[in-house]
């Protein structure tokens, strides 16, 4: 069931349910004042035949049925006036001269001809004075009114319900323009939702939608993006180590084993653009980031040095600052090893390595290479995924890995010129508190 129904059912029946019960209060108190109305003026009618009886002249009725008052048979309202003995002095309907006897003083009910009466008898110095109408004409003045009073209820439910039907479809129309919408989109169009003018209510629903649609979208970019670079780099890798093993088949011993060892190298060139798409896909992917003890950066680069192949071209400071990068350290090492295999790959000369404190709790590692100088539309892009330069041969990912590290951290990386030629590459990472730092290193 839909939702516009859901609400005009449960709406609908609660508003019918309130409308029928106020109806069957109303009319309940409406019988009982009629009914009060309807007796008080078969009072005041035995009251007025008490005042005008005491007005004539005492003989006037010694005589029982000396005096009778005649009136049509349909009249629907009766009066007798009679003595304690029974005897009757004066009454209507003289075709029925035991109409009223008995029952005496007050209201009470009577069936007279088989008909129901009520009837109400009073008493005046001696004399007995009763009133009656029938009920069947109560009973009609009764459903008349009630008509009437029930007329305007039926319209006014109606109504209410016509109202609700309305009001529920043009409150849910936000809804039928957002199935409209969603039914109409492109499943590939980044753009946000529009269906105009929203419910402050629905404003948060529109806003999360957005959010997940673009997540979603970013996610099927992330797996549109790995897949094909995937498939761009290990066709490479692939396609060297099927044509080493063929060569290594068909050739002699002593070349099968140089075949051989370029497939190796292949194959460990293949393992690290794995590595490097793994960590991109997961850095692109805004996974939290994983759990790891802190390392103070002198330690880092330490590790880092001893990881590389012996060189004497890496120099690093004597002092460096204990402080550890407020990111994983697998992460930081990961971030700081591309950039000193970077610099080593690209220079055969010396490559210095600079850190500094700020203020602002950041480290800057500063990496300086005597390599080739690079024009400013090469160093654009070298942190562009799988940009190599002509005289490189590595991935085209470990400067990229460095940015994405970086920015994930809320730092940069920034690349320029050396000052004798090269690429002074900058990384800025935030920091924690020194006594931090130096707490996580003394463990």
């Amino acid at each position: 069931m839909s939702l516009q129904r859901r609400l005009l059912w449960i709406l609908g029946l609660s508003f019918s349910l309130l409308w029928l019960l106020a109806a069957f209060w109303l009319q309940r108190d409406l019988e009982q004042r009629l009914q009060d109305t309807l007796d008080q003026r078969l009072a005041a009618s035995a009251r007025m035949v008490g005042g005008l009886v005491m007005q004539l002249p005492e003989d006037a009725w010694q005589v029982p049925g000396g005096a009778t008052l005649s009136v049509p048979a349909d009249i629907s309202v009766a009066c007798q006036v009679r003595d304690g003995s029974g005897g009757i002095f004066l009454q209507t309907h003289s075709a029925l001269p035991d109409l009223l006897a008995g029952g005496g003083v007050g209201f009470h009910d009577r069936d007279i001809g088989g008909e129901p009466w009520r009837v109400y008898t009073r008493e005046f110095n001696g004399l007995f004075i009763s009133t009656a109408d029938r009920l069947t004409e109560r009973h009609a003045l009764q459903r008349e009114i009630l008509f009437a009073a029930a007329l305007p209820f039926v319209i006014a439910l109606l109504g209410s319900l016509l109202a609700l039907w309305l009001g529920i479809r043009r409150g849910l129309r936000p809804l039928a323009r957002l199935r409209d919408a969603l039914s109409q989109r492109d499943p590939a169009s980044p753009e946000a939702v529009d269906i105009g003018p929203v419910p402050d209510e629905l404003a948060p629903v529109l806003t999360t939608l957005d959010r997940l649609l673009r997540d979603t979208g970013d996610l099927l970019h992330r797996e549109q993006r790995f897949t094909s670079d995937a498939a761009h780099e290990l066709r490479t890798p692939l396609t060297a180590i099927k044509t080493h093993l063929q060569v290594a088949r068909r050739t002699d011993p002593a070349r099968a084993d140089a075949s051989l060892a370029q497939a190796e190298a292949a194959v460990a060139r293949l393992q690290r653009t794995l590595e490097h798409l793994l960590m991109l896909a997961r850095l692109d992917s805004h996974e939290d980031w994983p759990t790891g003890t802190r390392i103070g950066l002198d330690v880092l680069l330490q590790q880092i040095r001893d990881a590389l192949p012996p060189t004497e071209r890496l120099h690093l400071p004597r002092t460096l600052p204990a402080r550890a990068p407020h990111l994983p350290s697998e992460l930081a090492a990961v971030a700081l090893r591309n950039l000193l295999d970077n610099a080593l790959r690209h220079t055969r000369g010396a490559v210095t390595v600079q850190v500094t404190e700020t203020q602002d709790d950041e480290l800057l590692i500063e990496v300086c290479d005597e390599g080739e100088r690079l024009s400013d539309t090469d160093i654009s892009q070298l942190t562009r995924r799988f940009w190599r330069h002509p005289s490189s041969d590595g991935s085209g990912l470990g400067l990229a890995i460095t940015e994405a590290i970086a920015r994930r951290a809320g730092g940069r990386l920034e690349l320029a010129p050396g000052q004798a030629g090269g690429l002074r590459a900058t990384l800025c990472l935030p920091a924690y508190p020194a006594r931090a730092g130096r707490n996580d290193r003394s463990t």
